[in-house]
């Protein structure tokens, strides 16, 4: 078993289905970011296809990314146009109007960082 409990190489769901959901919702005019929690990133852009691992901070996007590991669920992750903006402040007109889909395996917390994971980003949104 792994240090973080999981017995073999990483697997990540796939995103078939949520890329389908987004897709659809963007087809009838409603934005991804109602159809999946939104996870803004300060310093970070990912592409489709990409993997990476993120940190998080503030207690709003620990439970988000928390609720996402448990239970295989997928989030929409989106720059902020000002890096400055605290995390449990930003608003919708804070964010850029692309982002990334993203399902994450295994957040974990150090003594310095309250919550790392690793992302991987599915597709496109926006």
């Amino acid at each position: 078993m792994s240090e973080n409990g999981h017995n073999g190489p990483l697997v990540l769901p796939e995103a078939t289905e949520v890329e389908q959901a987004v897709k659809e919702a963007a087809r009838h005019g409603v934005p991804p970011a109602e159809v999946l929690p939104v996870l803004p990133l300060n310093d970070t852009v990912l592409f489709p296809a990409m993997m990476a691992p993120l940190t998080v901070a503030t207690r709003r996007s620990i439970v988000m990314v928390e609720e996402a590991d448990a239970g295989d669920k997928y989030l929409l992750t989106t720059l902020q146009k000002d890096p400055r903006t605290k995390d449990d402040e930003v608003q919708g007109g804070d964010l850029h109007e692309f982002g990334c889909v993203v399902g994450s395996s295994s957040c974990s917390s150090f003594p310095t960082t309250p919550c790392a994971f690793l992302c991987r980003a599915c597709g496109a949104a926006g």
